[in-house]
């Protein structure tokens, strides 16, 4: 009888081993590993008629959706998901002092309409992985999160590399890294103006550099001024927002008066792609987050205010 006990009890032990080895060897083949990537580049020609002959990327790093919509201001506030089903007006909230006005008032204006949309940030929600996400519409692995201060060249085909040398960067310069404007036949840049990004006290040299260079850029990268090679993308990535969020919070004083800056920086750039730019090209203006933030500014997981923008 003692035997037999034995035997079941040893049983159960390699049984439950077996599966936690399983589980384990699971998770780390799942969660841990890195894609394989294919190097080779594509070589078909777009065909058919393009809808926009030059598009620009305002990429506001760590745009959440409150700080250009203050009605959501309460689903952040409070940490509760913002979907079609939850009911509005409940609670107490802080609605924010300063938002993306402009922004709002063009989702709203029906003379000149503008469409909004918002969108999921895959984990880790870091801004290299989003970047390689955009340019290659490739979803990052979960080990790939350590790549986000240790940036590497994407090898694999892209819009950028697609471009063949076409694109114009304007802020970050983790965009370098990624894609490097190596000065030869293999860079896919034009022209940069890049800045470096880790100096999360600083939050505004980034942003001025950016809005100091692009209504130039605008004004010379067109049809009439360059017909052969004229810039086809052009991206400013602003910095601001996602430093004051590092360095405070995502209610701090400081949020507000970035806020404002890219307000005013957005309506003077519209105003004169409408009225002062003199060109017959079709420019579609994007502007953007890469992920959001959370209430004490970080990103990089998985809850809600990190996730969307």
């Amino acid at each position: 009888m003692g035997n037999s006990t034995n035997v079941v009890y040893h049983i159960r032990v390699l049984l439950l081993t077996v599966a936690f080895l399983t589980g384990a060897f699971i998770f780390a083949d799942s969660m841990l590993s890195k894609k394989v990537l294919l190097s080779n580049m594509s070589t078909e020609v777009c065909r058919g008629m393009r809808t926009v002959d030059q598009v620009v990327i305002l990429l506001i790093d760590a745009l959440r959706p409150d700080f250009a919509l203050p009605a959501l201001s309460e689903y952040y506030s409070t940490g509760n998901d913002c979907n079609a089903s939850t009911t509005r007006g409940v609670g107490v909230f802080q609605r924010r002092n300063t938002t993306l006005t402009y922004v709002e008032g063009k989702l709203k204006d029906m003379t000149h309409p503008s469409h909004g949309f918002f969108f999921l940030a895959d984990t880790p929600t870091v801004t290299s992985q989003r970047m390689k996400a955009m340019m290659t519409g490739t979803v990052p692995a979960f080990f790939e999160l350590k790549a986000n201060l240790n940036t590497e060249a994407v090898e694999s085909d892209s819009l950028l590399h697609q471009l063949r040398r076409r694109s114009i960067l304007l802020g970050d310069d983790t965009w370098l890294n990624m894609f490097p404007d190596d000065d030869d036949d293999t860079t896919p840049w034009k022209r940069t103006h890049a800045s470096p990004p880790y100096n999360i006290s600083d939050f505004e040299t980034n942003d001025n550099n950016v809005t100091k260079n692009i209504l130039p850029t605008l004004l010379s990268e067109t049809l009439e001024k360059a017909p052969s090679d004229y810039a086809k993308l052009i991206i400013g990535h602003y910095l601001g927002v996602d430093h004051v969020g590092h360095r405070h919070h995502a209610d701090h004083p400081e949020m507000d008066r970035a806020l404002a800056r890219i307000d005013a920086m957005v309506h003077n750039l519209t105003h004169f792609m409408r009225h002062q730019r003199k060109t017959r090209m079709r420019t579609l203006l994007l502007l953007f987050g890469d992920h959001g933030m959370t209430n004490a500014g970080d990103h990089g997981g998985d809850l809600s205010g990190d996730e969307t923008s």
